[in-house]
């Protein structure tokens, strides 16, 4: 397993600065030559796969068609394993999010002491089966338990499960000879109206922990915590979404809920663990983080050293195109932009449908819940039939049978609305990347008139005009590529003024959206816009290149491997397989699979990186 701090210095490649025989061509910023010509991006995917690629997304279908380098790549695998692809989160203020401890702060104990039942009166083998229900998908298990005939003792066993068990209910029964039995289950936490307890003065309103978790989906994570604690997803707030497929640690805050309480959590999540908790005033929100930090691990790199060292030292020294990566649209043949396109149309039908709708390559049992709704248009039965998991359906269809299922508008409004805004987001996303190749093909790498480029003291994200200028021919010299930003699309943003500026407008009204009419009357539908960079170059890259033999033993270890001590010190191995390991820090909303692509120069789809692990 592989661990950067383990490797010793002359073996580790540190390039945070250009080497030697560059300096000058790159001094004061790199400028680009002939052989950093911009190239249309290719898929290499064998034409019996054409069929199946029908509902699959490409990088070739959300605008992603250009290359900053020319060189020809070495082919990898990206994310063979889940466990191959690490981020961190950064915080604006420089902090790295770190599992490292998952107790509780020593006030939450002392509390906790004073109001713990007994918890000696629930026998072991109770106690496992309790476990075992808190761990079990089905909403409707449950476990049943002796009771003692005085009310007192009973009483006193129903405060010892919940707490333990947070996330359980339990209730006395009567037999029919007369004696007790708890009857113990998962709890429905809309329906908890119990009071809240009060909150110190003295404590910040926030619990402030890091979500660590293993090929989850950020948002999923949070639905999970939300139901065991009982109550909305509203209640967390983080700076952003990380990749599901991948082992991630993340700042999230929740309101008034103490740390004790998500600390206990812990043993009953499944792929999440919860830890370093403190108290903080104030909530975070989104984009309100300086970046993230990420591990690699690149499998089946079939490329000579000096070709590895000429694509990683490309990327090092001249960045790659700053593309939303394919995370933003979903991986199936209805993109997330698509919905997010119907929702700033105003066409809530349509938005609920394509939320909805039957689609290729699903489990079957989510094929046939949607398949139900198609059929019956019925919410209820629909809702019955979709895995618990499939958080977004399950808020939607809640809605449609608590709204009427023609009340599309509330219904949708019913999901969290982190989710909701993905979905106009995307739409976004999906015309900046659009115009970016646009602007590729028709002006190169150069500065133009009328492009617009942060001031070099502004702080990125840049988000108003003060902190932007327009490119002209008295200051063209004073700015270079990586000053380039171009805007979102939305009401309060400007447009560069050349002919970048029409695209924008030609290829969303092709949409049938006016980009002046994007202030939306349902505010969550309103995009005001922004800016990004066009080119971005990671910071503190370093690599290794590792041979090995398995592919499922990881080589790298995560945040609670090493917690747990679980993580062994590199050794060098003989293998037939060799492994890029890269590790390096992006700013904020840019993707690391688009920095990737400019090494191997393959496209980053789920679907191409499957067809590369059946070869």
């Amino acid at each position: 397993r592989y661990n950067m701090a383990d490797i010793p210095a002359a073996k580790r490649k540190k390039i945070s600065e250009p080497p030697a025989s560059l300096s000058t061509a790159l001094t004061p910023e790199p400028s680009l030559s002939d052989d950093f010509s911009c190239k249309e991006a290719v898929v290499d995917c064998d034409e019996e796969i054409g069929a199946e690629r029908s509902f699959y997304l490409l990088e070739n279908d959300v605008g992603i068609s250009k290359y900053l380098s020319s060189h020809k790549g070495v082919s990898a695998i990206l994310k063979q394993r889940f466990s191959d692809f690490h981020v961190h989160e950064i915080s604006r203020s420089g902090e790295v999010a770190v599992l490292q401890d998952l107790a509780s702060p020593n006030e939450d104990f002392a509390e906790l002491e004073e109001n713990s039942p007994d918890q000696s009166l629930l026998d072991p083998s109770d106690v496992e089966k309790l476990r075992g229900i808190v761990k079990s998908e089905d909403s409707k298990d449950f476990h049943v338990m002796p009771a003692e005939d005085s009310k007192e003792k009973r009483t006193e066993i129903h405060k010892a499960i919940k707490q333990i068990f947070p996330q359980l209910t339990s209730t006395t029964c009567k037999r029919e000879d007369g004696k007790h039995e708890i009857k113990v289950m998962k709890s429905k936490f809309a329906d908890d109206k119990r009071k809240k307890s009060k909150w110190p003065k003295d404590r910040g309103n926030y619990c402030k922990f890091v979500l660590y978790k293993e090929n989850r989906d950020t948002m999923a994570a949070i639905s999970v915590i939300s139901k065991m604690i009982r109550n909305g997803t509203g209640c967390y707030h983080y700076a952003g979404t990380k990749d599901k497929r991948a082992i991630t640690s993340q700042f999230v805050t929740a309101f008034r809920v103490k740390a004790a309480r998500l600390a206990a959590l812990n043993d009953g999540l499944q792929n999440i663990k919860l830890g370093n908790f403190s108290y903080v005033d104030e909530a975070l929100k989104l984009g309100y983080l300086q970046g993230n930090s990420f591990t690699i691990v690149l499998r089946s790199v079939k490329g000579s050293t000096e070709e590895i060292e000429t694509s990683v030292t490309s990327l090092r020294d001249y960045g790659f195109i700053n593309y939303f990566g394919m995370q933003r649209f979903g991986s199936g043949n209805i993109p997330t932009y698509q919905i997010g396109k119907c929702l700033l149309q105003c066409d809530w039908a349509g938005a609920v449908d394509l939320i909805l709708k039957p689609r290729e390559g699903e489990h079957p049992d989510v094929t046939a819940a949607r398949q139900i709704w198609v059929d019956t248009r019925d919410p209820e039965k629909a809702l019955q039939a979709f895995p618990k998991y499939r958080n977004v359906e399950i808020y939607l269809l809640t809605g449609l049978k608590r709204f009427g299922p023609t009340n599309c508008l509330n219904a949708i409004q019913h999901i969290p609305r982190n989710s909701r805004l993905l979905y106009a987001h995307s739409y976004q996303s999906y015309v900046w990347n659009r115009i970016v190749s646009q602007r590729l093909e028709e002006f190169g790498m150069d500065l133009v008139e009328g492009d617009l480029v942060k001031k070099r003291a502004a702080i990125f994200p840049v988000r108003e005009f003060a902190d932007l200028e327009y490119i002209t021919e008295e200051n063209k010299t004073a700015y270079t590529i990586y000053d380039l930003v171009l805007p979102l699309p939305g009401y309060d943003v400007v447009y560069p003024k050349n002919k970048a500026a029409e695209w924008y407008y030609k290829m969303m009204s092709e949409d049938g959206i006016d980009l002046g009419q994007l202030r939306n009357k349902i505010k969550d539908f309103s995009l005001p816009g922004g800016y990004r960079c066009v080119y971005v170059r990671p910071k503190s890259l370093e690599w290794t290149v590792e041979a090995y033999e398995d592919f499922t033993v990881p080589l790298v270890s995560s945040d609670l491997e090493q917690l747990q001590n679980k993580h062994t010190e590199v050794t060098i191995s003989k293998g037939s397989e060799q492994a890029l390991i890269l590790k390096f820090s992006l700013p904020s909303s840019s993707y690391a699979t688009m920095a990737i692509r400019e090494i191997t120069k393959m496209d980053t789809s789920t679907f191409h990186q499957k067809t590369l692990n059946n070869i």
